[in-house]
């Protein structure tokens, strides 16, 4: 009986850890890099680059070379219309993500992570979800698939992380 329960108290306190070190900053969206990518200035921490916890969206055409994706702009484009110039709060996960903070975004109380899932303009980075959200953000991503909102108007849209390993 103690396995059990030790079990279940386990099963049950691993999801809220998966971001035990989660730090809340307030600060203002310097830049938007892309659909996943801000910079935040913070009065408090400086200049930070923050990428979007549990979402990816489709990749921009980069000077060098590198080619983008269809609705790499207009994913940009979407999150410039809900961050850019405006004050956020973020929420770091403690993950970094090539030197960048994994973090989550939110702008006068919205969720801006869920809100490019349901627009369209990303899809849920379902490998890296965990916790209560990753129910929230699969859903998410699949209610704007059969809505046919942003990205999901393509017939066959090639997932951001599956495009680079063939283009890039």
């Amino acid at each position: 009986m103690f396995r059990l329960g030790l079990f279940l108290t386990i099963l049950l306190v691993l999801p809220s850890l998966a971001f035990a070190k989660q730090e809340l900053r307030r600060g203002y969206v310097a830049k938007v890099i892309d659909g996943d990518t801000v910079v935040v200035e913070s009065v408090k921490n400086g200049r930070f680059i923050c990428r979007l916890y549990g979402i990816d969206a489709p990749e921009m055409a980069y000077i060098g070379g590198k080619p983008g994706q269809p609705y790499g702009k207009p994913a940009t484009e979407k999150m410039v219309e809900l961050v850019d110039k405006k004050n956020v709060e973020v929420r770091l996960t403690g993950a970094m993500s090539h030197k960048r903070d994994v973090c989550f975004v939110s702008q006068e109380g919205v969720d801006v992570n869920l809100e490019m899932l349901e627009s369209g303009f990303a899809w849920a980075y379902k490998k890296h979800l965990r916790g209560k959200v990753r129910k929230l953000y699969i859903s998410a991503e699949e209610k704007a698939k059969r809505a046919k909102a942003g990205l999901w108007k393509q017939t066959n849209p090639l997932a951001p992380w599956k495009f680079k390993k063939l283009f890039w």
